[in-house]
């Protein structure tokens, strides 16, 4: 396959074959991209080789692919390391080190802010609510005992979405909602303790709140 001089002209080219489905002349143009250390370049080769049946599958290549991308910054490669950390593909399954990858990957993913939400009410009508009111009303059915309230609220304050950053708050309401069954908000709690975010790692309080979530990883003292 010839050169293409214009990095530009040739992920445009790569990605037309991907989404064609035409995967391995997609991979020689992403392979050749990647010489020039193009993070979307080592994404979708690590993401072609995941697509690929799993005779040939070669898991090596896509982790490494995964990890270049991650390391130049790529929210969706950081992301995809998370799911095989998660699901232990390809490497020893680690609950704590997949939620590493999730978390930088929202770090390193542009949301777009909303302007307005919409609540549906028991009687079906639509209330509109700025952001501002929108916590405030998230936050007053999370105190009425909501679980899905308390997670939502326990999110926001994790990711400074709607108000500011505030880990300790946040750890109160993914408690909150683990006390109630919220297997999620179970896993973060433990991951909180185990990691640390708020105060010293506390493994005992890790280990708890994996027993009440779907971790097989414990947290080693």
């Amino acid at each position: 396959m010839p050169l293409l001089a214009n990095s530009e002209d040739l992920a445009i080219k790569a990605e037309q074959a991907f989404y064609a489905g035409d995967l391995v002349v997609a991979k020689n143009y992403y392979a050749e991209l990647a010489q020039t250390e193009h993070p979307n370049a080592h994404y979708y080769l690590g993401l072609i080789e995941k697509m690929s049946s799993a005779k040939q599958r070669n898991r090596k290549n896509m982790l490494a692919h995964f990890e270049k991308a991650a390391s130049l910054g790529h929210a969706l490669a950081m992301w995809e390391l998370g799911i095989a950390y998660e699901a232990g593909d390809g490497v020893a399954q680690n609950q704590y080190i997949a939620m590493d990858w999730f978390r930088k990957s929202e770090q390193h993913s542009n949301l777009p802010d909303e302007t307005v939400f919409f609540v549906t009410e028991p009687d079906g009508a639509l209330t509109e609510y700025q952001p501002a009111e929108y916590f405030e009303y998230l936050l007053m059915k999370a105190q009425a005992g909501d679980t899905a309230a308390q997670f939502s609220v326990a999110a926001l304050y994790d990711k400074g979405q709607l108000t500011s950053v505030d880990r300790n708050a946040a750890l109160n309401w993914y408690l909150a909602a683990a006390q109630s069954g919220h297997i999620r908000a179970a896993y973060i709690a433990s991951y909180f303790y185990c990691r640390g975010v708020v105060a010293e790692k506390e493994p005992a309080k890790a280990n708890y709140w994996a027993s009440k979530s779907n971790l097989n990883t414990k947290c080693e003292h």
